[in-house]
């Protein structure tokens, strides 16, 4: 069993502004003069020149030592691309044998488009399967046979117009809810939510330092993260007691998580939690999105003790034990029914 205690390092943690949806993610960890960087998403292009402008200026490198790719999604990953052709990376992560339509935006062309910038840089790639270690972070989600068995066949496909329909009213009702509010001991969010293949394929990443965890979920619904819950708990981690930042996946969408899952990962619902959180949970959406859907997640966390912050066109940090940046603390958001 890998012992998640021994990174005892300082380490920070951006999540960029994104403009047309997806995330961008960097972490620095490290001592003074011995920093490593690890970027999870590039958001699209213009995304991607202001994480190389950050990592150049804040993180005083022109080195990127993993590159995550967590799904083929171009929001998510066009401004790799853009990194590495204006950094030194030295490992891409992402998942190859995408399937499907080729068309523009879809996650054949993607993953084709990464593989030739990291070809044409001389970058190595490696797959995120489940047990790869990527750095001090552990992949959690998916395995290679879920992946090549049950999701990237399925890339490209839609759902029937049935179940579009129940999904689309399924939804309709939670947002209801929400509007109007749920008290206490009713939490709107779906018994088990359905997403599309391409984001239940994320790389769900986690690793601790000093004891303090952090995941990281890119897209990934319900399947992939119980899939995650239970790889960390044949390593030993016990998720509610050590995370201290997660990623909320894919905007905040009901459809990505259900109560029995953020018991599963946080612990069961305590009244008054929000007077004492313990945990800190950052998603990454537009500045112009409707916030209804992911208040009715980030009500669920708040009653476990987790407090939200969306980026909306800022830019969110989270560190321990690294140099001060002097920037202003960022407002949580704003949710009911905690």
């Amino acid at each position: 069993m890998r012992n998640f205690g021994e990174c005892g390092l300082g380490y920070e943690v951006d999540f960029f502004p994104v403009v047309a949806g997806g995330a961008a993610v960097a972490v620095r960890w490290g001592r003074p003069g011995n920093y490593q960087v690890l970027v999870y998403d590039g958001g699209d292009r213009v995304v991607g020149e202001r994480m190389v402008d950050h990592i150049r200026r804040n993180y005083g490198t022109r080195c990127v030592d993993y590159l995550v790719s967590s799904h083929p999604c171009p929001v998510h990953s066009e401004g790799l691309a853009v990194l590495m052709t204006n950094l030194q990376v030295r490992q891409l992560w992402m998942h190859r044998g995408a399937r499907g339509p080729s068309g523009p935006g879809s996650p054949v062309r993607a993953t084709a488009e990464l593989e030739h910038w990291a070809q044409h840089c001389s970058i190595p790639i490696h797959e995120p399967f489940a047990g790869a270690v990527i750095g001090p972070f552990t992949v959690l989600s998916p395995d290679r046979a879920w992946y090549d068995g049950h999701l990237a066949p399925a890339f490209g496909t839609k759902r029937g117009l049935v179940t579009q329909a129940v999904d689309r009213a399924a939804r309709l009702v939670r947002l209801s809810l929400g509007l109007w509010g749920a008290p206490w001991n009713v939490e709107p969010l779906p018994v088990s939510g359905r997403t599309s293949a391409e984001c239940e394929s994320s790389a769900v990443l986690y690793a601790e330092f000093a004891g303090r965890g952090v995941l990281l979920t890119g897209g990934a619904g319900c399947g992939a993260l119980d899939r995650a819950c239970a790889s960390a708990e044949a390593l030993g981690i016990e998720l509610r007691h050590t995370l201290k930042l997660m990623q909320i996946p894919n905007r905040g969408r009901t459809d990505n998580v259900s109560s029995a899952l953020l018991d599963r990962m946080l612990g069961p619902r305590v009244l008054g939690a929000l007077s004492r959180p313990t945990k800190s949970a950052f998603v990454s959406l537009p500045q112009q999105t409707s916030l209804l859907e992911c208040r009715l997640v980030a009500a669920a966390l708040r009653r476990r003790g987790v407090v939200t912050f969306a980026t909306q066109g800022k830019h969110l940090h989270h560190s321990h034990d690294m140099p001060e940046r002097d920037w202003p603390p960022a407002r949580a958001m704003h949710s009911d029914g905690a």
